[in-house]
């Protein structure tokens, strides 16, 4: 195992499983990634230590003070020293993070989300009136690209497209009336 990004919804999951399998795990969980918890990693890092050492970082947002506080460590680590990152979408990290690091998506996400709108009928009003809160956002778009597959209903080149943009968009606090406002009009233009 080696430094590495780990694309995952479920973070607990694969922390649960590193820490069976290695000595030495040291844990950094929280909402944001500051400054400070880049300085503890940076004098925890050059504690030499017998066997090989993780670090996990495990946060919901990643300052951009602290990446480039991390770029010199994440690109010449002391010796035994390797990094988890973890994030719910690569576009979280600084591209001078993601270059420096291999990513790894994990699939053992599964989303149960239900769809409360029936695609093949929906009207503006309907549309108008559908509501999803911000942390079901990106839940809500990978289900309803499934329901659309499911309803035979077929999506052009750049509706997907837009599915994408918004699944990103869901990632970082978008508006989330827009965002499912805007692919359910797609939605319902491609029907017609």
């Amino acid at each position: 195992m080696r430094s590495e990004i780990i694309i995952t919804q479920n973070p607990d999951e694969y922390i649960n499983e590193l820490k069976q399998s290695v000595k030495i795990c040291k844990i950094y969980k929280d909402d944001e990634f500051l400054l400070d918890d880049a300085k503890s990693i940076m004098q925890n890092a050059y504690l030499i230590e017998e066997y090989d050492k993780y670090f996990v970082l495990s946060y919901k947002d990643y300052s951009i003070q602290a990446q480039n506080y991390m770029l010199k460590l994440l690109e010449e680590p002391p010796a035994k020293v390797y990094f988890k990152i973890l994030v719910s979408s690569k576009n979280i990290l600084l591209p001078t993070i993601k270059s420096r690091l291999i990513s790894r998506k994990l699939d053992s996400y599964k989303n149960d989300f239900e769809i409360k709108i029936d695609l093949k009928n929906m009207n503006y009003l309907d549309i108008a009136n559908y509501n999803i809160d911000k942390a079901n956002l990106s839940d809500f778009i990978s289900a309803l690209i499934k329901q659309c597959y499911k309803n035979n209903i077929k999506l052009s080149k750049d509706l997907l497209e837009e599915f994408y943009k918004c699944y990103e968009l869901s990632k970082v606090n978008s508006n989330s009336k827009i965002i499912t406002s805007r692919l359910l009009l797609g939605i319902m233009r491609e029907r017609s």
